[in-house]
């Protein structure tokens, strides 16, 4: 575990530049990012919990957090579920209020390009694939409503960050993490957007709508 802990550092924070985690204010003991092993209620097999806002003075909408990771979890299958838990750790530093699509297919898009052979980051491409009148930011959560049917439409939006990725970017998550640090929620904002799409705007790619 504390393996692909460290590759996943490597890989999103030193390899991309990522911003690094925010530090837990000594929680467990050190400033480190902290995981447990804990049984987790079904289905969840790995979360990614944070503390809330750090801060509400500073200009900004940002925590830290810790993983839980279920101690049943197979081999196989824990180096994708920490690349894609960690995302959540750093996503949680730069914007709490982000929109839950971004959050997960973000994180998906990591686990693809950590474990390209893994069979876990393609398992909800059907539900965004079956819903092509939905809007791109939203999430299965929110779209129950108008179509009556559950869905982790959030998930399978990563397909459409890899193809941001891979015809508009390098390929290596560098164009996603830019989504990110150039659309942090500040204090001041009374509503939430997708501000990702903001910052997808001022990438100013030749995107067809």
């Amino acid at each position: 575990i504390l393996g692909h802990v460290e590759d996943a550092w490597n890989a999103q924070v030193v390899g991309l530049g990522l911003p690094a985690p925010l530090p837990d204010e000594g929680e467990g003991g050190d400033e480190k990012v902290d995981v447990y092993l804990t049984v987790l209620a079904p289905p969840a097999r790995a979360l990614t919990i944070t503390n809330g806002d750090i801060d509400d003075a500073d200009g900004r909408r940002a925590g830290y957090a810790h993983l839980r990771l279920d101690p049943t979890l197979e081999d196989e299958r824990l180096g994708p579920f920490i690349a894609h838990e960690f995302q959540h750790l750093i996503q949680f530093g730069i914007d709490l209020d982000a929109s839950l699509m971004i959050f997960e297919a973000s994180a998906v898009l990591h686990e693809r390009l950590a474990f390209p052979e893994s069979d876990t980051w393609h398992e909800n491409f059907e539900d965004f694939q079956n819903m092509p009148g939905a809007p791109i930011f939203t999430d299965g959560i929110a779209w129950q409503g108008v179509t009556g049917q559950e869905g982790f439409y959030e998930y399978g939006a990563g397909l459409f960050l890899m193809y941001l990725e891979q015809e508009h970017g390098a390929g290596d998550g560098a164009l996603v993490g830019r989504l990110w640090t150039n659309s942090g929620q500040g204090d001041g904002v009374g509503e939430n957007e997708p501000d990702w799409l903001d910052a997808l705007a001022d990438e100013n790619l030749d995107i067809e709508a």
